[in-house]
């Protein structure tokens, strides 16, 4: 009789438990309160040699239960505006800091560290991509060139969909025939103008040739770069190549071309014919490959 009594209290007291594990497993931090825990830390800590009102955190997203967060100085004196000054994990379950080593690993900080992790490595001037193009029709090819002017090439091993092998930080475009520099720009630059903003960009090793076309139907080449997006793909934006060699952005009335080509830097599959232009993207919510089209009408590519 004693054991038979038991039997239902001892499955009470189980569903119990297993409510209560329901309960913990799901009282995560959001990402607020994730930023939060990181900025509190980074101001008792004095981790970065910088004014905590100067510091500005971008979020890389969510991924086994915590979230991946950028630090950035942000109008700090004697700090490049909008550097990158580390990237940090959160766990959501129990609030645990991460911090970034050089080797892309996630590592438990040192507290009353000044200085961070190093955003940059002696790696500036390594080439990037080259690509051979005849901009004034003499025969004699010009090279675009893309060079990383202040960052570093490293291995991002977080485990998110733009991990791998990377240059990062500021890189200049330029084109050089003969030797001779013809044009150069800030790379950055010119995507901030297309709406991509001054963030450091990256991209994937190993170096790579762009991606060319007649987009506007006018002769003159032009070419595509992408940027992260998403785990679905990248965001695309086009340029074209002037007779005197100067690179100059292809107005749009979409903030860039969305493609599912992953880790792809210049993606060959933006078809283009007689001033217009057409590429496929998967749409998740309609599960559906959508197509997209634009013209060229003198001034920008528009849908029509």
């Amino acid at each position: 009789m004693c054991i038979h009594r038991l039997v239902p209290f001892l499955i009470v007291l189980m569903l119990f438990s297993l409510s209560l594990g329901v309960l913990y497993a799901h009282a995560e931090l959001s990402e607020k309160e994730a930023s939060s825990v990181l900025l509190e830390w980074l101001e008792g800590a004095r981790f970065y040699s910088v004014r905590s009102s100067c510091l500005a955190l971008k979020s890389l997203g969510y991924k086994n239960a915590g979230y991946t967060l950028e630090v950035r100085s942000r109008g700090c004196p004697g700090k490049d505006d909008d550097a990158l000054l580390g990237r940090w994990r959160v766990d959501a379950r129990n609030s645990e800091l991460y911090v970034q080593n050089d080797k892309g690993k996630f590592q438990a900080p040192a507290p009353h560290v000044t200085g961070g992790a190093p955003a940059h490595s002696k790696v500036a001037g390594e080439l990037v991509s080259a690509t051979r193009l005849d901009l004034d029709g003499d025969g004699q090819p010009e090279t675009v060139e893309i060079v990383l002017s202040k960052g570093r090439r490293w291995k991002d091993a977080e485990g998110w969909c733009g991990e791998g092998d990377k240059w990062e930080g500021r890189f200049d475009i330029r084109t050089v025939k003969n030797g001779k520099t013809l044009w150069t720009g800030s790379l950055n630059a010119l995507l901030s103008e297309k709406g991509k903003g001054s963030d450091d960009l990256f991209f994937w090793t190993p170096a790579f040739s762009l991606a060319t076309g007649d987009y506007t139907g006018d002769g003159r080449p032009c070419f595509n770069l992408g940027q992260y997006g998403s785990c679905n793909g990248n965001v695309y934006y086009l340029f074209s190549v002037l007779p005197n060699g100067a690179i100059v952005g292809l107005p749009m009335d979409v903030p860039g071309l969305f493609l599912s080509d992953s880790k792809v830097n210049s993606t060959k599959k933006i078809k283009a014919a007689k001033g217009r232009i057409e590429w496929n993207y998967y749409d998740n919510a309609q599960g559906k490959e959508i197509t997209v089209k634009l013209t060229w009408d003198g001034k920008k590519f528009a849908k029509k």
